[in-house]
């Protein structure tokens, strides 16, 4: 399983997602797995709690920690903004 930490600001854009009223439901039910994630839950435990496939949120977790390590290791000054 992979594990996922979310630091203050990322954690604050993944709620400022699940509260706007124009972005799509699919963009939520992924900020959603990945504030489970960030809460300690395990696959099932989601998967319970939000009535998902578990390959979906394995799916999820995966991209997210391969995609974030990566943004991670770029130079601050090429680094995308997060929000």
């Amino acid at each position: 399983m992979v594990e996922l930490e979310l630091d203050s600001l990322e954690t604050g854009i993944l709620c400022k997602i699940i509260c706007s009223k124009t972005l799509g439901d699919s963009l939520k039910e992924r900020t959603r797995i990945l504030l489970a994630a960030s809460e300690g839950l395990n696959h099932r435990q989601i998967v319970k709690v939000h009535g998902l496939e578990e390959h979906r949120v394995s799916q999820w977790r995966t991209r997210w920690h391969e995609f974030h390590e990566f943004w991670k290791r770029l130079d601050p000054a090429l680094r995308p903004k997060m929000n």
